[in-house]
């Protein structure tokens, strides 16, 4: 995931008052310590404390007048001179900050956040939203209900910096897609790149298909499509420790989004934080089309292909499938009716489910999120020692797509997840080279040379005239002719020469990262016949090695 540019570190219109306000504690202090040791004959200034204090503020507009033959401390003599003069400076500040005030307000408008629609995942990301850009004067984000053109310039389409389209497409499928549209239509007609659109969609298999569709179109565009049970499958599962008592046995109720994103989203976790990625994942799904779901699970993702067995239980009831036997005692039962309350009813009556350890019963909630908080702590109702979780999607899921997510960035990350997986299977390690590092610790340069592989995928397909489509058995396998071959090769050497030479890479005879020097820096013509074969070897290994990235997407490269 892409970490966005913090925008809380504007400049803030505040700061000169506050330094005026620091100046004039400071002087009232020297003014109070030099009339502390001021003593003229007959004084009443040192007498008590509010006496000082009341000659000290003085300063500010009375002045001073000393007694003739009565020396003056130097802090009463500095004091006396500045306190005027930060008096004047105050005055002038406020009266400045207020015109300041009207100026900021205008210019945050600019790059502020438009959620649109009126949901609780509108809701929950527009707070999100609000929390990330933490702007200190006016409002980040702005809510509108309606994605229609006229509600949008309404709005001030032309100065958002990012649109969130979360408007319910339960009620209509193309609602939220067309706010997208509304909003590319508006700004084309705008100066500028337009706002970064991220639109929700709750088909798991219409966010795939638009997702495929999304990639193979010009990056300009600037278009995300997300689930948000997706996400907040993911974000649920991810952030658990699978320590050594962690089986990989699990239970899924309702095979709809949020379902099946569990069993993909823990197939992940599993191969990639267990330590025992070679342990099989035992999956018992119960839902009415519980059969048809596991196929398509299968068809669909390769890691649930290459890591789960499946059990199908064709039945509406979780409690058919207790009865039976064949759920036997899960490490996690995940109750993910679409209906809400049969979800949290079967939760609370499935009394088999709550024999796990912490957090082993997951009731997925959207619309009846609020019952969360009463299993809180066990503050209002019982959470059986902590084995009751609710997954609150919309609070799960918002962080994330606040964060602004961009599916170049997520291809980046998982080819170099690949890279390193490449070479620490041939013995290398962590370190040996600047290239081999996580991704958190990778330099800038080699993070933007993974987007530069990753936005260049499309422009490769659509030279050897193949695309992305949603993954599927169904489709043939897609492979290179020696000629398409030869023509990518050069191609992909173009373009990661121009890659080192905008980064200031020069041609030496040795390679030098630290010195940015690479033999291979020349024309293809220059090249020699050697680095030539390396290129075509590496050209010849893109179709498996894009298949491997693109399937932990759901997707994979086809014929046209």
């Amino acid at each position: 995931m892409t970490q966005p540019a913090d925008r809380g570190t504007a400049a803030r219109p505040w700061l000169g008052t506050l330094w005026v306000g620091l100046v004039l504690a400071v002087v009232f202090a020297t003014g109070f310590v030099g009339y502390l040791q001021y003593r003229p004959p007959g004084s009443v200034a040192a007498e008590n404390w509010w006496d000082l204090a009341y000659y000290t503020l003085q300063l500010y507009g009375l002045g001073f007048t000393g007694v003739d033959g009565v020396p003056v401390p130097w802090p009463l003599q500095v004091a006396r001179v500045l306190a005027p003069i930060t008096f004047a400076a105050a005055v002038v500040s406020v009266v400045a900050l207020a015109r300041v005030n009207l100026w900021w307000r205008r210019i945050t408008r600019w790059g502020f956040a438009l959620v649109v629609g009126d949901t609780p995942e509108a809701r929950a990301v527009a707070e999100a939203t609000q929390r990330r850009l933490r702007l200190f004067w006016g409002r980040s984000v702005f809510g509108v209900d309606r994605g229609d053109p006229a509600a949008l310039r309404a709005a001030g389409l032309r100065r958002a910096r990012t649109v969130y389209a979360l408007g319910d497409d339960r009620e209509d499928v193309a609602a939220n897609v067309a706010t997208a549209l509304a909003a590319v239509s508006v700004r084309s007609r705008s100066r500028g790149a337009g706002p970064r659109i991220f639109v929700h969609v709750t088909d798991p298999d219409l966010a795939v298909g638009l997702r495929a569709r999304r990639l193979m179109t010009e990056i300009g565009q600037r278009v995300e499509f997300f689930t948000m049970d997706e996400m907040a499958a993911r974000a649920h599962i991810e952030s658990e420790s699978l320590g050594p008592d962690a089986r990989p046995e699990i239970l899924v109720a309702g095979a709809g989004a949020f379902g099946c994103a569990a069993i993909v989203a823990f197939a992940r976790h599993w191969r990639r934080a267990s330590g025992r990625a070679g342990e099989r994942i035992s999956v018992i799904l119960v839902d009415e089309q519980a059969s048809r779901a596991r196929d398509e699970l299968l068809d669909r993702w390769l890691v649930v292909a290459e890591s789960c067995d499946i059990t199908a239980v064709d039945t509406s009831s979780i409690d058919a499938a207790l009865r039976s036997g064949v759920a036997g005692r899960p490490y996690r039962a995940y109750i993910c009716y679409e209906d809400e309350h049969v979800a949290l009813r079967s939760a609370l009556t499935a009394a088999p489910l709550w024999h796990g350890g912490p957090a082993s019963l997951v009731v997925r909630l959207s619309r009846i999120s609020r019952h969360e908080e009463a299993f809180q702590d066990g503050r209002l109702l019982d959470h059986l020692d902590g084995r009751l979780v609710v997954a609150n999607v919309a609070a799960l899921a918002a962080p994330y797509v606040a964060s602004e997510p961009d599916v170049f960035d997520d291809l980046a990350q998982a080819i170099h997840a690949r890279y390193l997986e490449s070479h620490l299977a041939r013995g290398d390690r962590i370190g040996d080279r600047p290239a081999l590092q996580p991704w958190e610790k990778l330099s800038a340069f080699y993070q933007e040379s993974n987007r530069g592989q990753a936005r260049d995928i499309p422009v490769k397909l659509r030279l050897v005239g193949a695309t992305v489509a949603p993954r599927s058995a169904r489709n043939p396998t897609f492979a290179l002719t020696e000629a398409e071959v030869l023509s990518l090769a050069q191609r992909e050497h173009e373009r990661w020469v121009r890659e080192r030479h905008t980064a200031h890479w020069r041609h030496g005879a040795v390679e030098d990262a630290h010195r940015r020097l690479h033999p291979d820096l020349v024309p293809w013509d220059q090249l020699p016949a050697e680095s030539q074969e390396k290129n075509r070897d590496a050209v010849r290994a893109l179709p498996q090695e894009y298949d491997d990235v693109l399937a932990d997407f759901g997707l994979q490269i086809i014929r046209c």
